[in-house]
């Protein structure tokens, strides 16, 4: 009875170990964005494909841009599955070309907003970047098929002023999908 007792402490013990050590090393509180379109169509993510309409700044090269649902990791039964939430993001990857001034290395320097309208949104939203996407959240049920963005390079003078626009950079949805 006392080897039953120490087996199932030892069994329990283990999967709190295991359990403790997934969470510390699978991000399961912040959402996640798939790394191409590839990957979100593979993991049934995929919504749309978008294109570069127009973009004022020339050293902005767009590689890809998708709308995904947004999804967050969590572990099921000691696996890691992708859990779709009821928002969307729309990722972008643009290459990090030397002479961009919205490279991810240069982050704190600039800001890419969305155009916010009465229809699309009640307060202003930024650009993110996670694992090397841009990103942007949507609460909304209908996303546009235009989606516009103001750059805008950070004012690091006044703390209270966000910074000037300095461009745009515009996003429709793609006749491909």
């Amino acid at each position: 009875m006392l080897n039953i007792l120490k087996d199932k402490l030892i069994l329990f013990s283990l999967m709190i170990f295991i359990i403790n050590f997934y969470s510390c090393q699978i991000n399961t509180t912040n959402p996640q964005t798939s790394v191409s379109i590839a990957d979100s169509k593979h993991n049934g993510l995929f919504i749309k494909q978008y294109i570069l309409k127009n973009c004022s700044d020339k050293d902005i090269k767009v590689e890809e841009v998708w709308l995904e649902k947004l999804w967050f990791n969590k572990i099921i039964n000691f696996n890691v599955v992708k859990a779709p939430d009821k928002a969307y993001q729309l990722c972008f990857k643009l290459r990090q070309t030397p002479n961009m001034i919205f490279r991810i290395a240069k982050f704190s320097d600039w800001l890419i907003k969305y155009e916010k309208t009465e229809e699309t949104s009640k307060s202003d939203k930024y650009v993110g970047i996670h694992t090397g996407i841009y990103n942007i959240c949507f609460n909304d049920i209908v996303i546009p098929d235009t989606v516009s963005f103001d750059l805008m390079i950070r004012d690091k003078t006044e703390s209270k002023k966000i910074g000037d626009k300095v461009g745009r950079l515009v996003f429709k949805i793609s006749s491909n999908k």
